[in-house]
């Protein structure tokens, strides 16, 4: 792919929109790596969902590991996003090794059947930018559409949350932050499975991952 129009389309929609991309760069290879090391793993097909794929870099690495049988649901609320997956699954050899068994949805995941149906879930969700009780109805999807033995793996930016909060006045902001931190923790001490530090990403990031 090329990167500079890659990295150019999610500098533009990030400095139009913040609040829905959370970050200036595409996560990183190293870090696209860590994200798909538990469906690396896998001995059977698979379904696999990514939430908020951007531009795709992490994407690129799902594809390059699916086989025969595997399927991926991507959903990005990201029009000009989509747009440019859309692309690539029509331009990269890839992408269009597997373009039969992927399905990109520009929505959010609010109408997907509460029901066990996914086997990996590949999240990159910004949890800072939305109301605490979306980054609970986040989480509380994720639970009931992933199956029994299904894994879980989200990105958050290493101390991003805690840094956030360190440099916002007492009020309303802080309030959201501190409850959001909560909510987060929750899942992080009764569910997490595995968690890696990637250095080389910007910024630095963790990969947590966590099974229901």
């Amino acid at each position: 792919m090329q990167p500079l129009k890659e990295r150019a389309l999610f500098l533009r929609e990030a400095l139009k929109s913040m609040t829905e991309v959370g970050s200036v760069l595409p996560s990183s290879q190293a870090t696209a790596k860590v994200m798909t090391a538990a469906f690396r793993q896998r001995t059977t097909p698979a379904r696999i969902l990514e939430v908020g794929a951007g531009t795709g870099p992490i994407t690129a690495r799902i594809v390059r590991e699916m086989r025969p049988g595997d399927h991926l649901d991507i959903y990005e609320i990201n029009p000009d996003y989509t747009a440019f997956l859309a692309r690539r699954f029509e331009t990269e050899p890839a992408f269009q090794r597997v373009r039969s068994q992927c399905t990109i949805y520009t929505e959010g995941i609010e109408g997907i059947a509460r029901e066990p149906q996914y086997d990996y879930i590949i999240s990159a969700v910004p949890f800072t930018v939305f109301p605490p009780d979306a980054v609970r109805d986040f989480f509380e999807t994720y639970r009931l559409i992933l199956k029994p033995d299904g894994v879980l793996t989200y990105i958050e930016y290493a101390f991003g949350r805690h840094i956030l909060r360190a440099f916002t006045k007492k009020g309303p902001k802080r309030d959201k932050l501190e409850e959001i931190g909560d909510i987060v923790n929750h899942y992080i001490d009764n569910y997490q499975v595995k968690h890696r530090f990637v250095v080389l990403n910007a910024p630095p990031a963790r990969i947590r991952s966590l099974q229901f």
